[in-house]
């Protein structure tokens, strides 16, 4: 027999105690129940076939939460806007709405970490300060806002959930083979002739590009993050396909001869390069200058291979009008900044309105988004609301980073700036390709890192309790 509370429990032999007994409440309540249920599905046996399936799909859901978005993030694997066929396959609602939809009862059922939801709360502030004191953006509606404050914000949503550690490290194994299933669908769209599976080359683009199922550098900024949640999956578990997925992504990526993509992956690698060349020095100089050879060797590799398919993309010319054809190795993207920025000092403190981005037009052709998230917050919401928005993210993702396990810190501090600088010639923010696994690497490495420091925590109490036992004896 135990004592509990001052209650006596009938023990078993196995050590648990027996099932409670039913008591007449207990009974009244579920025959209650039994029969109010029996009578609804009499009298309106549609409406209780229809409430069922709700709460077996919210059973399902409560019960499956991680693994339905661990399937939504499959859909990451392609663009839907850039796809060469029309319907629902090619609605960039269906991939942005399914991991949105996915992500919602994660929060619910596990809750968010409050100091991660300023980003979210930034955007509303971005918005409120453009509608009362900006100049917004003609055609600029409601509907438009708020689309866009839902695609700018589900990588942070996904930030702020509170992960599980270890738990849900899977997710960040499967997205390692986001770039590669990409690629797989590509061949398949080929196959079936609703989309290439290279982008030809140009006059002003005389490289061959693969694009897979998006365009080549949209999936070259999904390669990037998957090379690096490769080398994280390495460095947290010494998961062996991860060195694999680790090559195989740059080779994706090099394929893509995405530039900046390419140089952000290179800042990313700076820290584990000096580390894993410099780090045996100490204790093995042999094993130390070895490293640092074959550090060296895939250096001068990729600088013989790479490197000039990428300067030849620099060969082709860009025609302005009045100037004629002069080579642009930004691709277009200087002049059209000097337009959007033109655009924005017309509303300098708060912008012109959330979602006024994407309807702004330009003189030069080519493009519908600014190419660079920084001017895109000062074109939205001027120096003050953008000004926000940027500093709820460098808070969110430093707190982030410094709840990471210690070894990987500075790894992490790398692939930020690689996406920082990322974000001066791209659409990142927007992008969920790259902002969702971005989010999703710091969110749950950040979990990791909580529950190592609670371990510690719990295995310092209980050596404090075993110092204290002999003084407690003594007294």
């Amino acid at each position: 027999m135990s004592n509990v509370a001052g209650r006596v429990e009938p023990v078993t032999a196995m050590g648990g105690t027996h099932p409670p007994r039913l008591d007449i409440r207990t009974t009244i309540a579920a025959v209650a129940l039994s029969t109010a249920v029996g009578l609804g599905v009499i009298a309106a046996p549609q409406a209780a076939a229809v409430t069922a399936a709700l709460l077996v799909a919210v059973g399902v859901v409560y019960r499956l939460t991680s693994v339905l978005f661990g399937v939504a993030l499959l859909l990451l694997a392609y663009s839907p806007e850039y796809l060469e066929v029309g319907g629902l396959l090619a609605r960039p609602e269906l991939q942005k709405g399914a991991i949105y939809l996915a992500l919602l009862p994660l929060m619910v059922m596990r809750g968010v970490h409050p100091k991660l939801c300023l980003p979210l709360i930034a955007y509303v502030s971005l918005a409120t300060l453009s509608v009362l004191h900006g100049d917004l953006a003609s055609g600029l509606s409601i509907s438009q806002m708020i689309s866009t404050y839902i695609t700018l914000t589900v990588g942070w949503i996904a930030l702020a959930v509170r992960w599980r550690g270890e738990e849900d490290l899977w997710l960040l194994k499967l997205l390692t083979f986001v770039p590669l299933m990409c690629v797989g669908l590509g061949a398949l769209f080929q196959v079936a002739g609703i989309h290439a599976m290279f982008e030809a080359a140009s006059a002003f683009d005389p490289v061959t590009r693969l694009r897979g199922a998006s365009i080549a550098s949209q999936l070259g900024l999904t390669s990037f993050i998957a090379c690096a949640i490769s080398m994280t999956c390495w460095r947290i578990m010494r998961w062996r396909p991860a060195a694999y997925m680790f090559f195989v992504n740059v080779a994706i990526l090099a394929a893509t001869a995405s530039r900046g993509p390419i140089i952000a992956l290179g800042i990313a690698l700076l820290w584990p390069a000096l580390r894993y060349g410099l780090g045996s020095l100490r204790g093995n100089a042999r094993l130390g200058l070895l490293r640092i050879v074959v550090v060296a060797s895939a250096i001068g590799v990729l600088a013989v291979t790479v490197a000039p398919r990428l300067e030849s993309r620099n060969s082709g010319g860009r025609y302005y009008a009045g100037y004629g054809t002069t080579t642009d190795p930004s691709s277009g993207r200087e002049q059209a900044w000097g337009e959007f920025y033109a655009i924005g000092k017309e509303s300098p403190l708060y912008g012109h309105g959330l979602g006024s981005g994407p309807i702004t037009k330009i003189e030069q052709e080519g493009f519908l988004a600014q190419h660079n998230e920084f001017l895109r917050l000062f074109l939205e919401g001027g120096y003050i609301g953008g000004g926000i928005v940027l500093a709820s993210m460098i808070f969110a993702v430093a707190l982030a980073i410094s709840r990471a396990p210690p070894q990987l810190r500075l790894d992490l501090v790398g692939v930020a700036i690689g996406l920082a600088f990322l974000s001066v010639l791209d659409n990142t923010l927007s992008s969920v390709n790259v902002i969702v696994p971005f989010c999703l690497l710091l969110g749950i490495v950040a979990s990791l890192g909580r529950a190592e420091g609670s371990s510690r925590a719990r295995a310092g109490r209980r050596r404090s309790r075993d110092d204290d036992a002999p003084a407690l004896i003594a007294t």
